[in-house]
């Protein structure tokens, strides 16, 4: 069974395996047809023949690289991360797994309520336009399954470290470069997408600031957080 998804305003064909799979992107597919009658099956890609993809779950889950790649053709890429909205800015909150991306998110919403909207909540779409940075939903919400139909301008990245205690710190382009550079995910398959990537990664560096929150995944981190963000402040502690 064949269907549409949109993506960044890109509709994507695809090919499950499992008939099941289609229900994990409800809220992506569409009616509208894509520009060709190409369609990405992910029994067609190196992740299939290296991972075991035996149910709908997995298909889902694993679908999420040649779709990447698809995406970076046109200047965008999933990123691994927490997508809020602040008003009219966004804010990507990432690390590795287990760091305590949505322990923040849930924080923030807990303290801040409504002011605090999700765009993602484990792999938002990063978009390439005109020296900005747009932040659009994907398919891949986490376990939790926290995301909206809301897409936004980046204005900031959070790269998030377990400590003892809470501080957080502007950091310079150089610092922030490969933090951000092992959070994309693709393939990996081509020059050409590792130049895009590059590409994507020094936008996003360059036009937003980056910070390192050092943090206990407690309230006052958080609080933390949100004054650093919302003022764009320098080094607290």
């Amino acid at each position: 069974m064949k269907f549409n998804i949109k993506i960044a305003n890109r509709i994507i064909q695809l090919k499950p395996i499992y008939n099941e799979t289609s229900n994990y992107f409800a809220d992506f597919i569409t009616i509208d047809k894509p520009l060709t009658n190409d369609y990405l099956s992910i029994t067609d890609t190196l992740v299939y023949k290296i991972k075991n993809v035996r149910n709908s779950s997995s298909e889902y889950f694993n679908l999420v690289f040649p779709v990447s790649d698809y995406l970076l053709q046109t200047g965008s890429v999933i990123f691994h991360g927490v997508a809020i909205k602040i008003g009219d800015d966004v804010f990507i909150i990432t690390a590795p797994s287990g760091t305590g991306k949505t322990t923040q998110y849930l924080n923030l919403s807990n303290l801040y309520g409504s002011k605090i909207q999700i765009i993602n909540g484990d792999k938002p779409c990063l978009e390439s336009c005109d020296n900005k940075i747009i932040v659009h939903p994907s398919p891949w919400r986490g376990k939790e399954g926290f995301g909206a139909n809301l897409t936004g301008e980046l204005k900031g990245i959070v790269i998030l470290k377990q400590r003892t205690i809470n501080t957080i710190r502007r950091l310079k382009d150089n610092e922030a470069a490969l933090p951000i550079l092992s959070q994309f995910l693709y393939s990996v398959e081509s020059t050409e997408q590792i130049d895009t990537v590059c590409k994507i990664a020094n936008s996003m560096i360059r036009n937003c600031p980056v910070w390192l929150l050092e943090n206990k995944g407690d309230y006052k981190s958080s609080e933390l957080l949100y004054k650093t963000i919302t003022t764009c402040g320098g080094i607290h502690e």
